[in-house]
């Protein structure tokens, strides 16, 4: 019988989550706190809209780091068998903040929405 792979994110410290939280809504990925619950709600922008899902509250930061990495995928250089949390964290606020910019100005090409889509957040 083999054990369940721990899917938290690895080595995020406390620092690292909360730059994960603080840069979600710049990349169209929103929070929503559940209370007395342990799940979290997460609503993300992608091609087919809005799509909401419930995460573990343990999880939040795996799925967080997730999104933001698969959203910024092509203005952010990941190395093959380095973790994606190395190579985005890794980078200054600064240089986060330009890349959301950069994803907010090609939103609706990238993701092929219209705009009522891009208007129900």
């Amino acid at each position: 019988m083999s054990a369940i792979p721990n899917r938290a994110a690895p080595e995020l410290n406390e620092s690292d989550r909360k730059r994960l939280e603080a840069f979600a809504p710049l990349f169209d990925v929103v929070v929503d706190a559940m209370p007395e619950q342990d799940n979290i709600k997460l609503r993300v922008l992608d091609r087919g809209g809005w799509r909401e899902s419930q995460v573990r509250r343990e999880r939040l930061h795996t799925r967080l780091l997730a999104e933001l990495c698969s959203k910024t995928v092509r203005w952010v250089y990941f190395p093959l068998g380095e973790p994606c949390h190395k190579a985005l964290l890794g980078l200054a606020d600064s240089r986060i903040e330009r890349i959301a910019q950069l994803y907010n100005q090609q939103r609706k090409t990238l993701l092929q929405l219209d705009d009522q889509t891009l208007q129900a957040a």
